[in-house]
């Protein structure tokens, strides 16, 4: 019986599928109401952006490739320099350039890699690729110093005959590399940012005018100076190591929570008006046995918060004015302390070690002060 259902139930839905065709619905007219029209956009619809090449931007008797209109531009492969030419400039306002990581390389004789043009302009963007190999700058966005609003990102600069990266005031690097350059690996007029940058065996590590930031950079093997910095400006959180000249000097600013070793002169050197507070500075040496982790030759600055442990001298003052507290000074060969006289200085404890290991919940301390301010050698 339920053999005999099943079957009716099939034919049943068999033959309505096969009804006539006055039950299929009108489908409307099939002539086109008129001609084809594209449907989808194009690549410069989808990322409007203008390609470096001889139609594009065809060069002049200076450069292989120029820029004179704004506009978002980009390498679509690797540009080769020309002896005795630049090798891309920007000669316009508002643009940007995107080498999609590709590299502009110098030959012999080739002058800048990428640069702006004998006129100064404003509001320009490079990202994303390497210049390497030029006898002058790897990059320049610096005529006479009134170019700003220049944005430098993830470029890196190495083996050029003068600078690495370098741009006027109001300028910005973010995540660069400057390698093995004749002079300055990244500088600036003024008002620069830079983060999270490496600066590394040139003839100077990173060097900016006033009210400018550096923050989170390694600095290292440089023949110069490390960093170098004026009026205004705020360095935090680098790594300054091995640099001939000195790792980090600073007028008129303020060094906090650095870590400077092993450079020769000085960790830190401030003038006048400074606060140098939380740093590390280590195994600063001279052949003279006077290199200072911190180095303070002008008045009015604040000293506090720091370790200086295994330099020529600890920490050094030679002007009048400065506060100096709550530091600690270790090991360093010829002085832990040598300040002159017409300074505040909080007091400094000889602090002894502890006599027998200490295991348990309490421990009186060894320091030999509990003034807050207090300075310490240990």
């Amino acid at each position: 019986m339920k053999s005999q259902l099943v079957t009716r139930t099939l034919v049943l839905t068999f033959t309505l599928v096969l009804q006539p065709s006055s039950f299929v619905l009108s489908q409307g007219p099939l002539t086109p109401s008129g001609a084809p029209a594209p449907t989808m956009k194009t690549l410069d619809q989808i990322e409007p952006r203008i390609p470096i090449d001889a139609t594009h931007t065809p060069g002049d008797a200076n450069s292989i490739f120029k820029i004179t209109q704004p506009g978002s531009y980009y390498l679509t492969g690797n540009v080769t320099g020309v002896s005795a030419k630049y090798g891309i400039i920007v000669d316009s306002d508002n643009v940007t350039l995107d080498l999609m990581g590709f590299a502009v390389l110098g030959v012999p004789g080739s002058l800048d890699g990428v640069r702006t043009a004998s006129t100064w302009h404003n509001n320009i963007k490079l990202r994303n690729g390497q210049v390497s190999g030029f006898g002058g700058a790897g990059v320049t966005f610096y005529v006479n110093g009134a170019e700003q609003n220049i944005t430098i990102e993830n470029v890196s600069a190495s083996s050029n005959g003068i600078y690495g990266l370098r741009a006027g005031s109001s300028a910005r690097f973010s995540r660069c590399t400057a390698w093995s350059n004749g002079s300055t690996g990244i500088s600036s007029i003024s008002d620069a940012v830079i983060d999270h940058c490496i600066s590394r065996q040139n003839g100077a590590g990173i060097n900016v005018g006033q009210g400018s930031s550096i923050t989170d950079c390694s600095v290292y093997d440089n023949t110069g100076v490390g960093i170098s910095a004026i009026t205004g400006s705020v360095i935090r959180g680098c790594a300054v190591y091995s640099n001939n000249a000195g790792g980090i000097f600073i007028s008129g600013g303020t060094v906090t929570d650095c870590t400077c070793a092993s450079n020769q002169e000085f960790g830190i050197s401030a003038s006048s008006r400074c606060v140098i507070r939380n740093n590390l500075c280590t195994s600063a040496t001279n052949p003279a046995g006077d290199a200072a982790g911190i180095l303070c030759s002008g008045v009015d600055s604040r000293i506090e918060g720091n370790t200086c442990t295994a330099n020529s001298r600890g920490i050094r003052v030679t002007s009048t004015g400065c506060v100096i507290q709550q530091n600690t000074c270790s090991g360093n060969t010829n002085l832990n302390w040598d300040i002159a006289i017409g300074n505040a200085v909080a007091p400094i404890v000889n602090a002894t070690t502890n006599a027998a290991a200490i295991a348990g919940n309490t421990y009186t301390g060894n320091l030999g002060s509990t003034d807050p301010h207090a300075n310490f050698t240990y």
